[in-house]
């Protein structure tokens, strides 16, 4: 009897107003954010580590000369 169309078009665009534009600027924003926070901690666990490891070398040098025999 009545077939459907396969022709499809794809979807249509929303209609962009001036509020989704500026959405959207604001989200990337926040991403950008939300990256730069991440970096910043990603750089102050590094300091944090390596300043353990350069603090630590001392007394590593220091109980490398001892025997550990009772």
């Amino acid at each position: 009897m009545f077939k459907r169309s396969t022709t499809s078009y794809g979807p249509s665009p929303f209609p962009e107003t001036p509020y989704q534009k500026a959405g959207q600027i604001w989200e990337f924003v926040v991403d950008l954010r939300q990256a730069k926070q991440f970096i910043r901690g990603m750089n102050c666990r590094h300091r944090t580590l390596r300043q353990q490891r350069i603090g630590s070398f001392p007394l590593n040098q220091t109980n490398a000369g001892r025997s550990h025999a009772i």
